[in-house]
């Protein structure tokens, strides 16, 4: 029990969201770079040309029409030029480059509602004292999406013990995440794959 008698104290659940306050696509060549993100509902794209290339930004419901909102950057320029869009509504969305659509200058992004309503992420297990003797190696914390949309946790972190989410990471509705103490020997162990986190101290 190293870390938990300080943990449990301090959390029934303790998972705490880092605002992110942009996303930022540029231009490179002939592609979008990233060509493809996950975002979070009301927080900006920018899209940045640095004169690579006459561009624009073409998310039109128009060109897509599965796209759940539109946006659009105008006419192509070669100047140096930033677009910004705030999106509204979650959900998938295609976009392109309209001089070089055929060229496969194509961008996705994945919109998600992280701001409450439907997100319920919970921890539905703690082993703080496994069997094995002496080592504790096994130590695990279970967190649980028991909404019905996928949730992004890029940003979020854990207090209680040390753990962030530095990548896009998606939650899928229903789906479980395992953090342990020592994540090789609870792999091997067990044969389901686990996070590693860092013991508080």
């Amino acid at each position: 029990m190293r870390f938990f008698t300080a943990f449990l104290g301090l959390m029934l659940f303790s998972l705490i969201g880092i605002a992110q306050t942009s996303h930022l696509v540029e231009t490179s060549g002939l592609t979008f770079s990233p060509s493809s993100i996950v975002v979070e509902l009301g927080i900006p794209v920018i899209w940045r040309n640095t004169g690579g290339g006459s561009h624009n930004v073409n998310g039109s419901q128009a060109t897509y029409p599965a796209n759940p909102e539109s946006f659009f950057s105008g006419a192509p320029s070669a100047a140096n030029w930033e677009f910004t869009h705030v999106f509204t509504q979650p959900g998938t969305y295609t976009y392109q480059c309209d001089p070089h659509a055929a060229l496969n200058m194509i961008g996705f992004i994945t919109v998600n509602d992280n701001t409450g309503g439907d997100v319920n992420l919970v921890i539905t297990e703690i082993m703080y004292n496994p069997p094995e003797s002496g080592t504790d190696i096994y130590e695990y914390v279970e967190l649980y999406n028991n909404g019905t949309n996928a949730v992004n946790l890029n940003g979020y972190t854990f207090t209680g013990f040390d753990y962030t989410f530095n990548t896009g990471y998606n939650l899928g509705a229903g789906e479980y995440l395992l953090f342990a103490v020592d994540s090789a020997a609870f792999t091997n162990a067990f044969g389901i794959p686990a996070l590693q986190f860092k013991a508080a101290d």
